[in-house]
């Protein structure tokens, strides 16, 4: 992405990621709910949401620290012959808008300019990173997880009857 980037664009890009997830959290409950015994089924429903919950918690936080850190990284780097050190243009990119609409002309325009590149690579980044995981899971669930029958398929046999 670049700061040019149309909106709907970014748009298609989420929509996978939220696809992706909801294609995946589906099979994924089954699986789970399908490997307990019935009279646990409390225990796996309670274990998949946290499951469920504290990954996405973990999710948020790593993809969010990685996003900072890279736009703090870009945006010092894209401000230092401006001698803004220390006013907070490098805590987020609304921080450095407020501070480039209070700046005059050249120098306002330049910092915004630069918090939306550093803000551009630091959400390319994350989002790559958070695809590279994604592929790294499903390559070890495809690998690595055994292949047994799925918890609630069924099959009709020639005769129209559904066999387990």
């Amino acid at each position: 992405m670049e700061t040019g980037t149309e909106l709907l664009t970014i748009g298609v890009i989420l929509l996978a990621f939220g696809l992706g997830g909801g294609a995946v959290m589906a099979p994924a409950t089954a699986m789970m709910m399908g490997s307990v015994p019935e009279a646990n089924a409390g225990v796996g429903g309670a274990l998949n949401e946290a499951a469920r919950v504290v990954g996405i918690a973990l999710g948020v936080s790593i993809l969010g620290s990685i996003a900072n850190s890279i736009f703090s990284y870009q945006i010092r780097d894209g401000t230092a012959a401006l001698a803004l050190q220390g006013d907070g243009h490098e805590d987020s990119i609304g921080a450095a808008g407020q501070i480039a609409a209070q700046l005059p002309g050249p120098t306002g325009d330049a910092l915004r300019a630069a918090a939306e590149s550093a803000f551009v690579d630091a959400l390319s980044v994350a989002l790559l990173v958070g695809a590279g995981v994604v592929f790294v899971a499903a390559f070890v669930v495809l690998r690595w997880m055994p292949a047994g029958e799925p918890a609630l398929a069924s099959q009709a046999s020639g005769d129209g009857k559904i066999v387990r």
